[in-house]
This record gives structure tokens, sequence and C-alpha cells, in this order.
């Protein structure tokens, strides 16, 4: 749970860096190829090259789902959306990876599904109302439910490779890495826009922070704590990060937030998490 923890508050600055530093201003696609470029850096000194081959693909396999499928639909999506309703739609992740990981163990575990129910409830709770019909929010809605469901896709393989085939964790994430860059080179190559590659201070800046360690140290620590944990709990905890990160994005951009539906949406977030892990995970 610390790893998750942790790398929760890391990912919360995610939504407001991209709103005010990188959407609009550098191609989508091309931001995300040199995110995933300086986290593999980050790993590349403890890369163990001598890792079998079957592990090597399925970590490149992983990485091209869960962060490079992400993250060409993540930057898409703040086309159409705010940083705020991003984070906030970011919420169906629970229920993708308790369905996707009951998926690989052929069963169904409807109390699990209902406490990932339950913690999307709270952050529609909290949800602002803005403009919920408009084509540009419907766009935007996609997108980011495709970006859930690489994520969710990506967490739950991980973590059940880690049952199947135990790894030393640190010597091939990097493999993981080499995977997202793969397929966002691909993308890019088909739908990059070459004339918004130039990259200013600011630009720069923000993309060392979120290559370095939202990317390659949050990454990390979110799979390795995910391994750590059942299905249910690390459903949830996805959506701890919608609250700080629109918190984050309230205070930032100072927008207007309902404080009484927001703390109401929480409450219910964090019951969600304790009723999982006291009650349900315990009793299986």
């Amino acid at each position: 749970m610390p790893y998750l923890i942790i790398t929760a508050f890391l990912w919360a600055t995610v939504f407001t860096v991209i709103e005010l530093f990188i959407a609009g201003k550098v191609d989508n696609i091309f931001a995300a190829l040199i995110r995933v470029a300086f986290a593999a850096l980050v790993f590349l000194p403890f890369l163990n090259w001598k890792t079998p081959n079957s592990i090597k693909l399925k970590m490149i396999a992983l990485g091209a789902a869960q962060i490079g499928g992400m993250y060409i639909f993540f930057f898409q999506s703040f086309n159409y959306l705010s940083g705020a309703t991003v984070a906030l739609l970011m919420a169906f992740t629970p229920i993708y990876v308790t369905l996707i990981y009951d998926a690989f163990h052929r069963q169904f575990k409807a109390k699990y599904l209902l406490t990932a129910l339950l913690a999307v409830a709270g952050v529609c709770i909290i949800e602002s109302k803005g403009n919920m019909g408009s084509t540009n929010f419907l766009v935007g809605l996609i997108f980011s439910q495709c970006a859930n469901i690489c994520f969710a896709f990506g967490q739950a393989a991980y973590k059940r490779l880690n049952e199947i085939q135990p790894v030393k964790q640190k010597e091939v994430f990097g493999f993981f890495f080499i995977g997202a860059a793969l397929a966002i080179s691909v993308a890019f190559l088909f739908f990059g826009d070459t004339t918004k590659t130039s990259l200013g201070l600011p630009q720069l800046l923000a993309l060392i922070w979120l290559g370095t360690v939202t990317t390659g140290i949050g990454y990390f620590l979110w799979n390795k704590g995910g391994t750590m944990v059942d299905s249910g709990t690390l459903g949830i905890m996805n959506n701890a990060v919608t609250p700080i990160g629109v918190t984050i994005n309230i205070l930032v951009t100072h927008k207007q937030i309902d404080l009484f539906t927001f703390l109401v949406g929480l409450a219910v977030l964090f019951f969600a998490l304790i009723l999982h892990v006291k009650v349900i995970a315990k009793n299986g």
C-alpha cells in the first residue's frame, strides 16, 4: 500500500502539469515519446540484458499496452477536456482492473466489483457540472476510457505475470519502457505533428518531471505495489489519484469547486477502500 500511496501523490500532479505546459503547445504523441524516453533512462543502468527472452517480450508488450496505448489516448483527451475533467473520468479504471484481473483467473468476484463501483460513485459525486453533453466531452470521454482500459490491462497483466513468473522488477522494468517507446514511436510516425516538436524551457522541464518522476519512478512503484495487494485494492487505489489531482488542479488554476460535494465524494471513496481492505478482502 505505501508504494501506491506515494505514487498517487506523484501522479496527482500530472493533470495540471499537462494542462498548463503541454496540451496545445507540444504534439501529444511527441510529448508522450519524450516522457517515456526520460523514464527509460532512469532504469537503463539497472537493466539486466541476460533476462530470459520470454520475460523481455512480455515486459515490452506490457509497456506497449499500459504506457504506450494509455499515453496516446490520455494526451488526446486533453484536446477536448480540462485537466480536472480528465482526472475525474479516470474514475472508471477500478472497474476495468477488477474485471480484467478476474478474466485472467477465469473467475468473477462480485464483491470486488461492488467496491470498485462504490469508488466510482465517490468520484462521480465529486464531479463538477460542466459540458457533459457537448460533442467535445463525448470525444474526450472516448479517449479517456480507451486510456483507462489500456492502463487497467497493463496493471492486471503485470500483477498476473509476477504471480506466474516472479522477476527482479528493477532489472526488467527498463524493457517495460522500451515497449512503451516502440508503441509511441509508431504512433508518432503515422499521426504525429512534426510542426509541434519544439520544446521551450517550460515544456522541457515539465517533460523531465513527467518522464523521470511520475513515469519512471511512478510506474515502477505503482506496478511493484500492485503485486503486493489484491486486485480490488489496486483498482480502488487508482481513484485515490483523482481527488488529489482535482485539488491540485483547482488550487493552481483557481477554478471553482463545490466543497460539500467534493468532501462527500471523497468520504465515499475512502469508505470504499476501508470496506474492501478491512472487510471484503479479509473474508475473501
